[in-house]
């Protein structure tokens, strides 16, 4: 119910009226509340039984599904200016303040003069799987010491090689097809292309704007949506036009799961 009033509110108020009052970037509204809300609930072990937000990596529990937090991380390495890093910091959610604190310590050359001092003492509890099967119950503070010690916590070098090792598409020459083009996938997944068009479709994109590459990072299916306005200088890192998506289609269900980084 939440998660259905704050993307109300977005729709209703607009992101340029809700960015002024938060002091966030229009462009970064829309992303923000996914990360907000794309944590599941998770327990700590013992007495307390006291609910925490679940943060998973790049590849997670048996299926080795990546995490929503960790699919949301290159969109707001494009979105995210300085200025909505600091106020990340500072958010009232502990997994915006954790996204903000790996983007600093993870690399980002934008970012990397911001301090993340203010999460030194912060005991806030976490549920966190970087990777694998295994949750750590640790805290904030906790969880920016193993950025410290390891910028790639979360396994996103070894996951974008895979990625690109196990492109369904990746020996076709040239471009990908655009998403419109059902004929020009695969025939194995062109069933999934035509449920991905009705998705997108509802979320007002055009497929016909859109380059789609294929992969098999999990048992699902990832749709990597690329906008034909997208800069092709590969210097680029996460979502330079602000329109890409990643969409994720389950074979065995036969539907969409999730359409994450839209605006």
């Amino acid at each position: 119910m939440m998660r259905f009033i704050a993307f109300f509110l977005l729709l209703l108020c607009g992101p340029s009226s809700i960015a002024k009052a938060t002091g966030y970037s229009p462009t970064l509204l829309y992303v923000l509340e996914q990360l907000r809300h794309s944590t599941s609930t998770a327990y700590f072990s013992g007495e307390s039984k006291q609910p925490v937000a679940f943060i998973g990596g790049s590849s997670v529990g048996l299926r080795g599904a990546p995490g929503e937090f960790f699919l949301l991380i290159p969109y707001f390495r494009e979105r995210a200016s300085e200025g909505d890093v600091v106020l990340m910091l500072n958010d009232k959610s502990p997994v915006v303040k954790i996204m903000a604190a790996y983007l600093i310590l993870g690399g980002d050359k934008q970012f990397e003069q911001i301090s993340v001092d203010s999460l030194n003492n912060d005991q806030t509890p976490l549920a966190v799987a970087p990777g694998g099967c295994i949750i750590a119950n640790i805290t904030v503070a906790e969880l920016v010491q193993s950025f410290r010690r390891n910028p790639d916590y979360f396994g996103e070098r070894g996951y974008n090689q895979r990625l690109a090792e196990k492109s369904a598409i990746a020996a076709q020459p040239g471009k990908p097809p655009r998403l419109n083009e059902v004929a020009d996938f695969p025939k194995e997944f062109q069933p999934a292309v035509q449920a991905v068009i009705t998705a997108v479709t509802k979320e007002g994109m055009k497929p016909a704007e859109y380059f789609a590459e294929i992969s098999r990072p999990d048992s699902n299916l990832h749709f990597h949506l690329v906008h034909q306005s997208h800069d092709p200088d590969p210097s680029w890192r996460g979502d330079s036009c602000g329109k890409c998506c990643v969409v994720i289609y389950d074979p065995k269900s036969q539907r969409v799961m999730r359409v994450m980084g839209i605006r």
